[in-house]
């Protein structure tokens, strides 16, 4: 399977069934985004029925995965004038500043079951970030992805 063969699959034929790291994991809601930082840089967000979600980066090829529930980051673990998130033994260095995410195109499924647009900062360490958002109802919604490799996903 190819970067390609993914992307297309997720955009035209719902729902499917995707196993990542061994694990079947069925669509509930996919789409495309872009932010006011990166406006021609269209992402897609694959949010699966157990909670889980994938996320596509055509324009580099990577993907992040997020097996972790989505929690409340405590605000206070930010340091040094924004620049740094102190969680879980690691420091995560700020990347993103306060961007916008605007939702593009849906794909399959109801909005209930993903998510629209956001105001959102993101933190890297090697290769994790943590997004910390405050979605367009006010929900704070943050969440932890890990960079995964092609080969650990099967269409």
């Amino acid at each position: 399977m190819t970067f390609d063969d993914l992307l297309n699959k997720v955009k035209s034929d719902n729902p499917i069934t995707i196993i990542i790291k061994n694990r079947a994991r069925k669509t509930v809601f996919v789409a495309s985004y872009y932010t006011e930082h990166y406006p021609d840089e269209e992402y897609f967000k694959i949010f699966f029925s157990d909670g889980t979600i994938l996320e596509i980066m055509p324009k580099t090829e990577d993907l992040y995965f997020c097996d972790d529930k989505r929690r409340i980051i405590d605000r206070d673990l930010i340091t040094d004038f924004d620049e740094y998130l102190n969680i879980d033994s690691k420091q995560y260095l700020l990347v993103s500043s306060e961007d916008k995410q605007f939702l593009r195109k849906i794909y399959y499924g109801n909005i209930e079951d993903g998510e629209g647009g956001c105001v959102f900062s993101d933190y890297g360490f090697a290769d994790e970030i943590w997004s910390l958002a405050v979605l367009d109802d006010g929900e704070i919604s943050d969440v932890h992805v890990k960079k995964i490799s092609l080969k650990d996903v099967e269409i």
